[in-house]
């Protein structure tokens, strides 16, 4: 039998029984890999990955070289939001990679293409009624920033502490997670404005005022930000993640939403919701649908 038809075979077996650990961690083999990898990978990821080496994923399983069996808690993460190893999802895909290769489709279309963007729309907010692709989350933020600005002719783009939006200069500087990721670009990606995520646990403001918008955030926004430092004639639009990711997984009070979207509609602002980590049904519904309620 080919590798190609044992690979298949093990995608399509049952899946091994998880958790089962027969060795330290890392295993000898991956020991010996993650060795090798710390010689060549930049350190923050050789570093950061975890005690063992993929062998193979199978349904909810991870089976690592060393023959050790865990449950698979990583694969649906960040823009991977369907996980892996389910053979409902690879074999279709191979399919479609057979017939089409691997295209760039804003050059060829094909017919599957069409369908994937009227789901999309019907499964979007009445008011979207359009589809782009991109490559990764980091496009797909850093063309929304810069259709922001190019439609309103606005420099300015508010963003929260904790938010992740991508890794390159642009969106790093937009992104407030860790000053890692950031460092040494706040300098040069000019145009961003920062204030707290609305957090109902730990928020740095005091309750809201009596005849504000509601929420302390907002009302810091307008009372404090508009007033001293920004001018909202300036500001092309707000971009936020409905419920923050990496910074915490914190979703905003609900009188949050209203409150920013009559800020934003106040002053003509756009507002975009970075759903790389919360859309695609993670928070129940297809967007998280926070901020939709309102808009």
């Amino acid at each position: 039998m080919s590798e190609q038809g044992d690979n298949h075979d093990v995608a399509t077996a049952d899946p091994p029984q998880a958790p089962d650990v027969r060795t330290e961690l890392p295993g000898p083999r991956s020991r010996e890999l993650l060795a090798r990898g710390q010689a060549l990978f930049y350190k923050g990821l050789g570093d950061e990955l975890a005690p063992l080496v993929l062998d193979r994923k199978s349904g909810h399983t991870v089976t690592d070289v060393d023959g050790n069996v865990f449950l698979d808690l990583a694969s649906a993460s960040a823009s991977v939001p369907l996980g892996a190893g389910r053979e409902d999802l690879i074999g279709p895909a191979v399919d479609a990679i057979r017939r089409f290769g691997n295209e760039d489709s804003h050059a060829l279309a094909s017919p599957g293409m069409f369908e994937l963007a009227r789901r999309l729309v019907d499964l979007a907010p009445g008011s979207i009624d359009r589809v782009d692709i991109a490559l990764n989350g980091t496009e797909a933020v850093e063309t929304a920033v810069r259709m922001m600005r190019r439609v309103t002719g606005r420099p300015l783009v508010l963003a929260f502490h904790g938010g992740y939006h991508g890794e390159s200069t642009a969106t790093a500087t937009l992104g407030a997670e860790i000053h890692e990721i950031s460092a040494g670009d706040r300098a040069l990606g000019t145009g961003f404005v920062h204030v707290p995520f609305p957090n109902p646990y730990r928020t740095p403001f005091a309750p809201p005022r009596p005849g504000g918008s509601g929420d302390s955030t907002v009302d810091y926004i307008r009372d404090e930000l508009l007033f001293h430092l920004v001018d909202p004639a300036l500001v092309a639009g707000v971009v936020i993640e409905p419920v923050l990711g990496s910074g915490g997984c914190i979703a905003p009070p609900d009188a949050f939403w209203p409150a920013l979207t009559g800020l934003c509609a106040e002053h003509g602002w756009l507002l975009c919701a970075d759903e790389v980590k919360t859309g695609m049904g993670r928070s129940g519904t297809w967007p998280a649908d926070y901020t939709y309620r309102t808009v």
